[in-house]
């Protein structure tokens, strides 16, 4: 009889242990605070209930245990759960959560903006017009008119009597999403925050260790994103135009035909004049076939690809010379002479392609 009494009490005693793990498990997992930080998206249907949801949930990661959610739920009755899509971590609390999924969400159709790398701030005005929003003039004037100084970079825009606009190349690419009675001021702020977002601390640093200003880093990445739009080969056209600007460099000049155009379809039409019509004085200072060293404005907002290999170019590069065919392959140089040589190169090859 005592050995069935010692029995019986062992199983108890293991039976208590087990519902109390249970319990610190189920209890942990309302309290969060365990899995990852890192964002995860899930998506709820309409008319989804709290059991639907918990199903969610646990497939994607956000709960541990769907039978610990289902059972809070009946605990705690939700109620106004909203639809659609929702950004959750795996470290939130239930109370979290269920917030979360019962606010109120903002259901209005947007209007999206794709600003594509390489876009000047005239195309991207257009852009915003074309949408619908404001009209071009009116969303180049908040861009250059409007003081920025609630974001980082802004302090480092260098503006000049010459430059044709002082916010070249700060509005950053992207695809956007907008209401439909978005300001010209609010769209603006998005895309130069996304920029302001994507410039870290260390990079500022390594900017000043290289003896850049912001201003000549983008300058030099839009032209890197003009001439090479694949990353791939970002850095070693970065290299180029890096060497090009060293002391003692026989060329240098950056002699990209990007900052011709740049002047011919987006800045002389803009400004009203005809082809070449537009201040003398200008054309030095953006035309990289007059000025020597980094022009003075960006020609276009680059990507952060672009930023990079400006920042972090092919080492030890010999070239001063690079040029692309029609099939997209790359030729570099160090001389003149090999420069004619694979002109001579890419007009064979282009000739062959149809």
């Amino acid at each position: 009889m005592k050995k069935i009494i010692s029995i019986l009490a062992v199983i108890a005693v293991i039976g208590v242990a087990a519902v109390g793990a249970v319990f610190m498990s189920y209890n942990g997992d309302v309290k969060g605070g365990k899995g990852s930080d890192k964002a995860v998206t899930v998506q709820l249907e309409k008319g989804m209930g709290a059991y639907s949801v918990a199903t969610v949930l646990a497939d994607s990661g956000v709960v541990k245990n769907e039978l610990f959610f289902k059972l809070y739920a009946k605990q705690n009755p939700i109620d106004n759960l909203q639809y659609g899509e929702f950004t959750l971590r795996e470290n939130m609390s239930y109370e979290e959560i269920v917030k979360e999924l019962t606010t109120p969400k903002d259901l209005r159709e947007t209007v999206s903006i794709t600003v594509f790398e390489g876009s000047s701030i005239v195309r991207i005005s257009r852009l915003v017009e074309e949408a619908g929003f404001c009209d071009a003039q009116e969303f180049i004037d908040t861009v250059e008119e409007t003081d920025w100084s609630q974001f980082k970079f802004y302090q480092y825009v260098e503006d000049h009597e010459l430059k044709p606009f002082k916010m070249e190349g700060f509005l950053y690419p992207e695809t956007y999403e907008f209401y439909p009675e978005a300001t010209a001021y609010e769209i603006a702020e998005k895309m130069l925050g996304h920029f302001d977002s994507l410039i870290t601390d260390e990079m500022y640093a390594q900017m000043e260790q290289q003896g850049f200003t912001l201003q000549d880093v983008v300058t030099l990445a839009s032209y890197v994103e003009e001439e090479a739009g694949d990353p791939i080969n970002q850095p070693d056209v970065a290299a180029v135009f890096l060497n090009r600007l060293k002391p003692d460099s026989p060329f240098p000049k950056l002699e990209s035909d990007v900052s011709y155009y740049y002047m011919r379809e987006q800045v002389e039409p803009y400004l009203g004049v005809g082809r070449d019509q537009s201040p003398v004085a200008m054309q030095e200072a953006v035309n990289t076939y007059l000025c020597v060293g980094i022009p003075i404005t960006p020609v276009s907002s680059p990507s952060i690809s672009a930023i990079n290999a400006v920042l972090n170019p092919t080492p030890d590069s010999p070239y001063y010379f690079f040029l692309t065919d029609l099939t997209g392959k790359y030729y570099y140089a160090e001389t003149w002479a090999g420069h004619v040589q694979n002109i001579a190169t890419m007009e064979a090859v282009n000739a062959t392609v149809k």
